[in-house]
């Protein structure tokens, strides 16, 4: 984040923050040695916090996550996002990946799923299958 605004504030620009309304001047304004070893305590400050904040976050959801596959209701267990096709549609895509001359864009639009879900079946049909046993499909 202070890299960012100093970027920005080197090209002339002035950043507004909207969270805490502060405003930090573009650099051709701070010629003051003590607004600028001011501005960029506050830098430090403000991205020191964030790193902090994303890597708690982080922690607080990998620590829910190992909770829930530790526990024994497997009901509970941490299964992910659910695949965005059934068995049926599993089969029908890996069936016409296996003909010739069958494009990509014509599977998806065939089986009523997106381009990517299908490169994911053809990239790693083991895991999409996974997915499915995960989910019950």
């Amino acid at each position: 984040m202070k890299q960012v605004i100093e970027h920005f504030n080197a090209m002339g620009v002035t950043v507004k923050t909207v969270i805490n309304n502060m405003t930090f001047e573009a650099d051709y304004k701070l010629e003051d040695p003590t607004l600028r070893a001011a501005r960029d305590a506050i830098l430090a400050f403000m991205s020191a916090i964030a790193e902090a904040d994303a890597k708690a976050k982080a922690e607080a959801r990998q620590a829910g996550i190992d909770h829930v596959k530790a526990s024994p209701d497997a009901k509970r267990k941490y299964r992910g996002k659910p695949p965005s096709f059934d068995r049926a549609t599993f089969a029908q895509v890996q069936n016409m990946l296996s003909q010739d001359g069958v494009t990509i864009s014509e599977i998806a639009r065939e089986a009523g799923i997106s381009r990517q879900t299908v490169h994911r079946i053809k990239d790693d049909p083991v895991k999409a299958e996974e997915a499915l046993t995960r989910w019950g499909m």
